[in-house]
């Protein structure tokens, strides 16, 4: 199961220890390390009924249980992914105060933004969490297709490993904001979508579905090539050139250029962020100095790293080691 799941678990069971020592019975008895993703989904469906509530006892007001399924079905109704999100939006207005939930648009991009008033019932913000995964994967579900997040924003500090964040959404995570959100290119809302109100009474009867396996339910080239980086990069490989990515996935080097470009991404791009990533996870491990994640990142040394960094997000890596500390507890 995701590292991001198995935090978000953790999460809930601190907030409503009462309810889940109840649940874990059976095959959720095991750790939260050993679960699959149908597991974790089989923990959401029993806390929300043992609590009578949609939202599991996070939020100041209950929700009405099957709240979720009724928005999967609706949106598969819609003709647009713009027009699913709008509906959401209002059934969320009329439906609940724990959660707000805006669309904010831009020239180039889209944001989804989440407001969770604070709560002596989730002071880890776990519903925030859930809620930002579960619009992500309904997004993604209603258009097959993989929704290419540029920056995603979490209103709590950064409380496990950073590639915790970064696998479960791929793109950008920034810490301690204001709000929760996820931010894509605004191209996608006008995506057709492409399920039916069929498959999601299907998808409601099967909730292990959506997390019924590590990845997410699709995968961008952006994300495929940035995981054989990464991949490369942890096990000491160095980093994977784009022949030997091409090789892997048994096409030409032009082919996946083409498709990586046909998302808007280069390799060149791809592989700076991949890097910059694994600087990140290093650094958010204390006491970890910027010569560990310089070698992490397959950089020769920190002023490498430095160059690198001031090229694609302007800081030196003295300076993303703080934005990093930052984000932690203090």
């Amino acid at each position: 199961m995701e590292p991001f799941l198995i935090r978000l678990a953790e999460k809930i069971q601190a907030s409503r220890a009462d309810v889940v020592a109840t649940v874990r019975v059976d095959e959720l008895a095991e750790p939260f390390a050993r679960w699959k993703g149908e597991h974790f989904m089989r923990f959401i469906e029993r806390v929300r009924q043992a609590t009578g509530d949609e939202h599991m006892g996070l939020g100041e007001h209950p929700w009405p249980l099957g709240s979720s399924d009724f928005i999967v079905e609706v949106g598969a109704r819609c003709q647009t992914l713009r027009e699913a999100i709008g509906i959401t939006i209002r059934y969320w207005a009329m439906t609940t105060r724990n959660i707000l939930l805006e669309l904010v648009e831009s020239e180039s991009h889209a944001t989804l933004v989440l407001r969770q008033p604070a709560s002596g019932r989730d002071a880890e913000f776990a519903l925030s969490d859930w809620s930002l995964i579960s619009l992500y994967t309904t997004l993604q579900w209603w258009v097959q297709s993989d929704l290419s997040l540029d920056r995603i924003e979490f209103c709590h500090p950064l409380d496990c490993d950073y590639s915790a964040y970064f696998q479960m959404f791929s793109g950008e995570c920034v810490f301690k904001s204001n709000v929760c959100s996820i931010k894509f290119p605004r191209a996608y809302l006008d995506r057709p979508v492409l399920r039916t109100a069929e498959e999601a009474v299907r998808l409601a009867r099967h909730k292990g579905g959506k997390f019924s396996k590590q990845a997410l339910l699709f995968r961008s080239w952006r994300q495929r090539v940035s995981n054989e980086i990464q991949q490369g990069l942890r096990d000491g490989s160095g980093t994977v050139t784009l022949e030997q990515i091409a090789a892997k996935f048994n096409m030409s080097v032009q082919t996946v250029r083409r498709k990586l470009r046909s998302e808007g991404q280069s390799y060149r791009s791809v592989k700076a962020e991949a890097r910059r990533q694994a600087a990140m996870q290093v650094l958010s491990n204390r006491p970890q100095n910027i010569e560990a994640a310089s070698a992490a990142a397959g950089f020769a040394d920190a002023n490498a790293l430095t160059r690198a960094l001031r090229h694609s997000t302007g800081l030196s890596a003295t300076e993303l080691r703080e934005q990093v500390l930052g984000w932690q507890e203090d």
